[in-house]
């Protein structure tokens, strides 16, 4: 009796149906804190590093347009900009920075082509290496911040 109703629906509703279900973004309903980066997603060679002002920093590849900072301090508001370097390691921008906190969760910042001064590129969560804020234990209370570029023009 069920795929009776299947045969009874036309092919492109199935296809449509079937496909809607996989091909959503991501929803970051998990993440503490998000930035949107309204910028063109960076090409699959480049690197983007967040910094997180007095924390640290994190590198990774930028291809897929998102990234992630874990090991933040809960509760504590962070200030947050995202470089985006070549191969080579050579700054191509940088966006605004902003600061997150549990009153502001979410923002959009813009993105500049080579304005600013760079972030120190301190280490990362369980480097041994992070700014005078540091990154929280491990186990300990902390958030997780996601960056997404939205995909826009330079």
């Amino acid at each position: 009796m069920r795929c009776g109703l299947l045969r009874a629906l036309p092919a492109g509703v199935i296809v449509a149906l079937l496909c809607g279900a996989g091909c959503q973004t991501p929803d970051y309903d998990k993440a503490d804190l998000q930035l949107d980066i309204d910028a063109a997603v960076p090409e699959e060679a480049e690197t983007a590093r967040i910094c997180a002002t007095g924390v640290g920093s994190r590198e990774e590849g930028a291809g897929n347009g998102r990234l992630s900072l874990p090991g933040l301090a809960a509760g504590v508001p962070v200030e947050i900009s995202v470089e985006v370097l070549t191969e080579d390691g050579a700054r191509i921008g940088r966006s605004e920075p902003v600061t997150l906190s549990a009153e502001t969760p979410y923002q959009v910042a813009a993105f500049a082509m080579e304005t600013g001064e760079p972030c120190e590129p301190l280490g990362g969560p369980g480097s041994g290496d992070s700014g005078e804020g540091g990154f929280v234990e491990a186990g300990a209370d902390s958030w997780l911040l996601v960056v997404r570029f939205l995909g826009s023009g330079w």
